[in-house]
């Protein structure tokens, strides 16, 4: 699977997810400085409000035939509850370095669905390594971090962060194996999503600009992958 880049048919979705930001997010406000668990809290109730609307499933519905097409499957499940990215500037902890979803559980064959909301630019936006969605986890190189003073008491499970994230750190190619050893960015319009397989390489830039970036992502699965 290659990453697609899918324009939404309605901007109802975005619309709403941007009024549910700012609605939790404040312009005046220096989050930065703000303690790591307070600020994942902050993060976490906007998620929740997120999820209340059931705004996962309304945009899964929006792109439902692209989501049937890309999947090769007109049954395809979606994970419960989306996921809310709200990379601070400067700051890494903020953010999931270089992985793969098959080494948090996700089963063979799931797709990840990304959208950029707000603040999102080439410099900053994810990142992955094409054709790498091929290589088996045996030929994966990773080191285990500990992100426990960062997690300690925070939400930062409940948002997608990860108290012993495996951080990719090469790979071993099988010979007839293609892939591109130095990332791209994923480049996604205003408006748009991107589909890619969960096996992909792929994670987050630092944000380095003066803003806090926001993205949303959902696990996508085909009812036939089901084990």
């Amino acid at each position: 699977m290659n990453v697609e880049v899918v324009k939404l048919h309605s901007d109802y979705v975005l619309s709403q997810l941007r009024t549910v930001i700012h609605w939790n997010f404040s312009s005046s406000v220096n989050y930065s400085e703000m303690e790591a668990g307070e600020y994942h809290a902050k993060v976490a109730r906007a998620q929740d409000a997120i999820n209340e609307r059931g705004l996962g499933a309304v945009l899964a519905w929006n792109i439902r035939d692209e989501i049937a097409r890309y999947c090769s499957s007109q049954h395809v499940m979606l994970q419960s509850g989306i996921y809310l990215r709200a990379a601070r500037p400067g700051l890494a902890n903020d953010v999931v370095g270089w992985h793969r979803e098959s080494f948090y559980g996700a089963p063979a064959g799931s797709v990840n669905l990304w959208m950029p909301v707000m603040n999102v630019t080439i410099d900053n936006t994810l990142q992955y390594f094409p054709g790498t969605d091929l290589i088996p986890d045996k030929d994966i190189e990773t080191v285990q971090e500990n992100s426990a003073e960062v997690m300690r008491g925070s939400d930062g499970s409940k948002i997608g962060l990860l108290y012993a994230p495996k951080r990719i750190t090469g790979w071993r190619s099988p010979p007839d194996t293609i892939y591109q050893a130095v990332p791209e960015p994923m480049i996604v319009p205003d408006g748009s999503v991107a589909l890619f397989p969960g096996s992909l390489i792929h994670g987050a830039a630092v944000n380095h600009t003066d803003k806090i970036r926001f993205s949303v992502d959902v696990r996508l699965l085909a009812r036939e992958n089901v084990q």
